[in-house]
């Protein structure tokens, strides 16, 4: 499985209930849609550093990020390769 489809399956059963899937496309605006708080941010980024085994720092906390799908697999590859160089 993609992790960009893992990610839209955490954030559909986990943060966004009772939507369908391909409900959200990758270009939504999460935190618009009400979907994403300041709370379930803070989910999410437990989940993406326990299922990806990755650490999201601080400085990577920017709203980009997490504003789209889209945005979170790009941090999600970014954090990845970061990961694998050190």
């Amino acid at each position: 499985m993609k992790n960009s489809e893992r990610i839209e399956r955490y954030v559909l059963s986990d943060l966004a209930r009772g939507r369908a899937r391909g409900t959200i496309g990758p270009n939504d605006d999460l935190i618009e849609a009400g979907i994403l708080d300041s709370l379930s941010i803070v989910h999410l980024i437990r989940y993406l550093e326990q299922a990806f085994d990755i650490e999201v720092r601080d400085e990577d906390i920017v709203p980009e990020s997490f504003r789209t799908l889209a945005g979170i697999d790009a941090l999600v590859e970014r954090l990845t390769a970061r990961t694998r160089v050190a």
